[in-house]
């Protein structure tokens, strides 16, 4: 391939609606030296190629928490239409993972069956929450293609087509931050054990919380960015998490405080909004199918809001990316190691519990059938 060629090749990259972060990253990993490829970008540039030419902002410094509120209220208005249409999918979502519950426990004639029919709630909830992964994906396309304007088909059928490398990321992502989170509070309770000191054991049991939350922070801080990285920058796994932690580096406390910031604002509104949803049930007859579908009314019109912080995270991903420019991203073996292993530990104590809930049906299942 020459240089006509890579030029060529960007062409109908862009044409196509690929991002230029993803024609480069394609072109390293084919082998092309970044002279060449920054030469036929320029040359891209100068015959108007790409379609969305103007759309990326150029960011010099951070935003501050209250411009990159006002530039995802400006996004979230002007599309609004399409947002709402991808809301729909969380409304039916939401409705059922809430009416699943209940009727399983309704149908329970006894705590063995009530069980049995708790942890068929929960399977069930857990395939939901993979299903979200279709709107939660076609959303941020929806951000992140924002000057095509595309409809809600179009951010759907985009969705579509990385569904499952999304969902298999989001996987590795939660067993990484799992892992994390229990990297301390874990081995702590079993050398307690092992060397049987009641007062190892307080201690741990007593700060259990503080345990998990301190190193949970940082992991959950490092993959903010992962979901926006795999959509923007087609990076899958392992790398979309450990290019998120990259994006974080020397930014962690401007992350934390524009967090904390769109955080109290959620936080606000929820709570304006069920001191509203207190009163309208206090005005209600003393009816539980009343107050359950006005609670889900309120939840359901606080749910118009979910974008938001969906646009303004991307917005601070965008920002910061734009700061550190393009660079060849190439994660040591160490980190590549080290975080596989915080993942397969994550998968180990999942497994437990898994294992563990699943012995404990099982030795119900006689008692439930007795009662049946």
């Amino acid at each position: 391939m020459s240089n006509q060629e890579i030029l060529d090749y960007i062409k109908q990259e862009f044409k196509k609606g690929v991002s230029k972060q993803e024609i480069l990253n394609k072109l390293i990993k084919s082998g092309w030296q970044k002279i060449d490829i920054d030469e036929a970008f320029s040359l891209a540039s100068e015959s108007s190629c790409d379609p969305n030419p103007v759309e990326e902002n150029v960011y010099t410094t951070l935003l501050s928490p209250i411009e990159l509120l006002k530039e995802a209220w400006s996004i979230y208005t002007k599309r609004f239409g399409t947002f709402i249409g991808i809301l729909l999918a969380f409304l039916v979502i939401y409705i059922i993972s809430v009416l699943v519950p209940i009727f399983a426990l309704k149908m329970a004639n006894s705590f063995a069956s009530q069980a049995i029919l708790s942890i068929i709630s929960i399977i069930i909830q857990f395939f939901l929450y993979l299903v979200l992964m279709f709107p939660s994906l076609a959303l941020i396309y929806t951000v992140k293609d924002r000057s095509e304007k595309i409809g809600v088909m179009e951010a759907y059928r985009r969705a579509g087509s990385k569904l499952f490398s999304y969902i298999w990321t989001n996987i590795i992502i939660m067993l990484i931050t799992f892992g994390g989170a229990c990297l301390i509070v874990v081995p702590a309770i079993i050398i307690g054990m092992v060397l049987k000191n009641s007062y190892l054991l307080e201690i741990i049991k007593s700060s259990k919380e503080l345990l998990v939350f301190i190193p949970g922070l940082f992991f959950v801080l490092w993959a903010i960015f992962a979901n926006y990285v795999f959509v923007a920058e087609n990076e899958k796994g392992m790398r979309a998490f450990l290019k998120s932690k990259e994006y974080t580096k020397g930014n962690l406390n401007n992350i934390v405080v524009r967090i904390l910031f769109i955080a109290v604002i959620a936080l606000v509104i929820s709570y304006i909004f069920a001191i509203l949803n207190g009163l309208f049930l206090a005005q209600l007859p003393d009816s539980a199918q009343l107050q359950l579908i006005a609670s889900m009314i309120f939840n359901i019109i606080l749910g118009i809001f979910i974008p938001l912080p969906v646009i303004y995270n991307f917005l601070m991903y965008e920002n910061i990316k734009a700061i550190r420019g393009e660079f060849v991203f190439s994660p040591s073996k160490t980190s590549k190691i080290v975080f596989s292993l915080i993942a397969t530990f994550g998968f180990a104590i999942c497994t437990y519990v898994l294992g563990l809930n699943i012995y404990l049906l099982f030795s119900l299942i006689p008692h439930a059938l007795q009662n049946l």
